[in-house]
């Protein structure tokens, strides 16, 4: 069995964060709340319904919550339907619905077909008061299942083999699952959910929001503004930042079992759930140094005069494209400051001699002496009448025999022009080059597309062409890069407005350990780490650990950096704690009272 899902109904971020999707409006409360201060509120207009992150497990569950209403429920008039495992919407949905014809009783259906009718007369329970809602459930087939559900701890229906079909099902929702009669105004409160298959009542969870204390790890290197990430609702005004490549921790204490928005010092833990939102930095960007185009007739040079400094120990890399000389000369290039294009290093093909053919080259200066403005970049080739170059300083290229594979390939006249598929990769993380060599102008070149390999992050594209009239009096250079992340072969296609001759060189190129990946970015909870997978956006991270005692080590709940050059920020974070909602001060005194007795 495992816990999937804990949510205090918003206590801990006061919005929506913990939810992976919401339908109509729903929103956080302060004003009725059942364990600490809000609660999720739906508003009743509309299907109004909120689902946890991943998918739902069809096959066994259970589920927990408080819910209450602002009317009663009464025959052909308000509505309650308030839990559904469904396709994302109602179309193909088990539901659990408050009969509207007149029986005043729950129903279970499923497809809009009634299957069980409950047996509590609804118009008993009490508008304005919370009321606990508890399924159970497994599914082996659509004819071979059993559904349980219970209204303040009585077995209100227990389905079972009823016809369930389930095509689609992939989401778990609460809320208002559908309107028809006049629904509600509803409030939904701690939110417990697992993936359990033993069909018993959950029982009365109470799930409350713990927020951090002291800090007692200070090792990354910056506070954003005032440093604090104990602030609701969730803000990215303060904070805390760690700009170095290196692999170090961010921690806090909790507020105590009996602080905060609940005590829960005197009952039995059942789960908590550490959770940070935060997010990373980009890589360090690539820098444009400069293009070229070139209509002379008859020349053998194309010289890119560099418009943006580089960096020393940086690669430098150049995408060429030129017509194909009678010869068949292959390219070579170097610069003002002596940097070395090593022919190793180098990715090349062309169409067979032809000056109505095309040649594409990738040339790379690997560890490189850094470049200003007042320097060149060269590149040598055959007798030819159109070329075009495009220099790019690639930070974090590992600083020798960096090339790993490659791929090229030539198309005679045709819209699509795929590279071929390159040998599977040596490292994970590697920056792909490909220089696409296209005779036309800038209007035929449509691009480059990934047709295979993994990636990380896309690195963007640069172009350059030489214009006039005759297509074949033309040629397009596209510079794409993406940062990859796995060992998976790559694939490539570059995209034409017409038939096109073309050369695509692809070249994958080792990076150093610390650039080109994201690295191990962990969330601490409770001295524990467990991965996570930062993106560029602000995002909410959970981790679930259960039957655990309560959270009270130093380092309650917190992050480790990535331990690469990219930066990691932590916002917010703290940890929701899940807890039998029975003192054990009366459990142990009902077991006392039953012994004597």
């Amino acid at each position: 069995m495992a816990i999937t899902f804990l949510e205090s109904g918003t206590d801990a971020t006061q919005g929506l964060e913990f939810y992976a999707s919401t339908a109509g409006t729903v929103t956080s409360s302060s004003t009725v709340a059942r364990t600490g201060p809000r609660s999720l509120k739906f508003d009743g207009t509309t299907v109004n319904a909120i689902a946890p992150p991943g998918s739902a497990n069809v096959a066994s569950g259970r589920a927990s919550f408080w819910m209450r209403w602002d009317g009663s429920l009464s025959s052909g008039g308000n509505n309650c339907n308030p839990i559904g495992i469904c396709d994302g919407s109602t179309s193909d949905a088990m539901l659990i619905d408050n009969d509207t014809l007149g029986a005043d009783r729950f129903q279970l259906k499923n497809n809009g077909t009634t299957r069980v009718t409950g047996t509590l007369d609804t118009s008993t329970l009490a508008s304005d008061t919370w009321h606990h809602f508890a399924i159970a459930w497994t599914r082996t087939s659509s004819s071979v299942n059993r559904f349980k559900f219970w209204i303040n701890g009585t077995l209100d229906i227990d389905a079972t083999n009823v016809t369930w079909n389930a095509t689609g099902q992939d989401q778990f929702r609460i809320g208002h699952m559908n309107v028809s009669g006049a629904p509600n105004l509803t409030y939904i409160d701690d939110i417990y959910v697992d993936d359990d298959s033993s069909l018993i009542r959950p029982g009365d969870i109470r799930v409350t929001a713990k927020l951090p204390v002291s800090e007692t790890t200070s090792n990354w290197d910056t506070d954003v503004g005032t440093g604090a990430v104990n602030e609701r609702p969730l803000s990215v005004t303060n904070g805390k930042q760690h700009a170095a490549a290196t692999d170090v921790q961010e921690n806090f204490t909790l507020e105590g079992a009996g602080e905060g928005d609940a005590n829960c010092s005197d009952n039995r833990i059942i789960a908590h759930c550490g959770w940070v939102y935060g997010k990373r930095g980009a890589f360090t960007a690539q820098t444009t140094v400069g293009s070229v185009s070139d209509k002379s007739s008859n020349h053998t040079t194309t010289v890119i005069s560099v418009s943006g400094a580089t960096t020393a120990g940086s690669a430098i890399v150049v995408c060429f494209a030129c017509d194909d000389d009678t010869s068949d000369t292959t390219a070579t290039c170097a610069d003002s400051q002596s940097n070395t294009y090593a022919a190793g290093q180098s990715v090349q093909v062309a169409t067979t001699g032809n000056q109505t053919g095309a040649r594409a080259a990738i040339f790379v200066a690997l560890n490189s002496t850094a470049l200003t403005t007042s320097d060149t970049i060269t590149i040598s080739h055959g007798t030819i009448d159109a070329s075009a170059a495009v220099a790019r300083e690639e930070p974090g290229v590992a600083t020798s025999s960096a090339l790993d594979t490659s791929a090229t390939a030539t198309n005679a006249s045709a819209s699509t022009h795929p590279s071929g598929v390159t040998a599977t990769l040596s490292q994970s993380n590697n920056l792909i080059v490909v220089a696409f060599a296209l005779e036309g102008d800038n209007v035929d070149a449509n691009g480059v597309n990934r047709l295979a390999g993994d990636l990380v992050e896309t690195r963007g594209g640069t172009e350059a062409n030489t214009t006039g009239a005759g297509t074949e009096s033309n040629m397009a250079i596209n510079y794409q890069a993406w940062f990859s992340n796995s060992t998976t072969a790559w694939n490539v296609e570059g995209q034409s407005s017409a038939s096109r001759e073309s050369a695509i060189a692809l070249g994958v190129y080792k990076m150093q350990t610390e650039y080109g990946t994201y690295g191990d970015p962990k969330i601490m909870l409770d001295g524990i780490e467990t991965s996570i997978a930062l993106t560029q956006s602000n995002a909410l991270y959970t981790k679930i650990v259960e039957a655990a005692p309560y959270p009270d080590n130093a380092s309650a709940i917190g992050m480790r950096n990535s331990g690469v050059a990219i930066d990691s920020f932590l916002y917010e974070c703290g940890v929701l704690v899940a807890y039998d909602a029975t003192p054990l001060s009366v459990l142990r005194h009902r077991r006392t009272f039953t012994v004597r007795n």
